[in-house]
């Protein structure tokens, strides 16, 4: 079981074979969600931190790891430089995060240990229920933004960064179509739910398939309802 759930962590898959995870140590339920953290930009750090020390190259590792057609530029001089910089953009949207959560109405524990498996899009949670546990609109929408913001690489927020310019996100066709299919989709899910009356109101369909899209599309895995229970379209 430590196996499993120590490699279900750190590759992101965010599988569980826990159960009662309500009232398993705190520290057991930390250390899941934060493997899903550092698995969300773990071999970077092998890439620039241990393979050196053995006479590696990290660059060929840091571009089988990194999505999209920015893998072939060369950001920095040096990679080390590119690896820290992603790091500090990581860490800076992951406090972000985690204040957001807090702010929401998380306990100081729940909004760390979720912001590690949002932000690594794992979807571990220390609760059975998952996000069904608060039952909040407000945690759910903090949720949504931060999964969208972690479904895009994190190359693109650091030349965002370098060039104090929105521009490259603004302008990027895979940003854009990948936001359309997100919209798209919880218009269609919010549509369906309608009309099979698994809701009656609208901004309850609305609110489940926007939550619900944006985290299977981004393989988080979270949920905040019985979505089985839905039709099967």
């Amino acid at each position: 079981d430590a196996y499993f759930e120590t490699m279900s962590g750190l590759t992101t898959t965010g599988s569980t074979v826990l159960s009662g995870l309500d009232a398993l140590e705190p520290s057991i339920n930390f250390w899941r969600c934060l493997l899903v953290w550092l698995g969300g930009m773990g071999l970077i750090v092998l890439a620039v931190a241990i393979l050196p020390l053995l006479g590696v190259g990290g660059r060929q590792i840091f571009k089988a790891e990194t999505p999209g057609p920015m893998k072939d530029e060369k950001l920095t001089p040096r990679i080390t430089e590119t690896a820290k910089g992603l790091w500090v953009v990581y860490a800076i949207i992951s406090l972000a995060c985690m204040f957001a959560y807090r702010g929401a109405g998380m306990s100081w524990f729940d909004a760390t240990v979720h912001m590690f498996s949002t932000m690594g899009l794992g979807g571990f949670s220390s609760h059975d229920a998952s996000f069904g546990y608060w039952n909040s609109p407000l945690i759910e929408g903090v949720a949504i933004v931060f999964m969208t913001l972690s479904g895009i690489s994190f190359l693109r927020y650091f030349v965002v960064i370098r060039s104090r310019s929105l521009r490259p996100l603004t302008a990027d066709r895979e940003i854009r179509t990948y936001m359309i299919v997100l919209l798209a989709s919880i218009a269609a899910l919010t549509f369906m739910l309608l009309v099979h009356r698994q809701h009656t109101e609208w901004d309850a369909a609305v609110r489940a398939s926007a939550f619900h899209v944006v985290s299977l599309a981004t393989t988080t895995g979270y949920a905040s309802t019985d979505y089985a229970q839905w039709p099967v379209a």
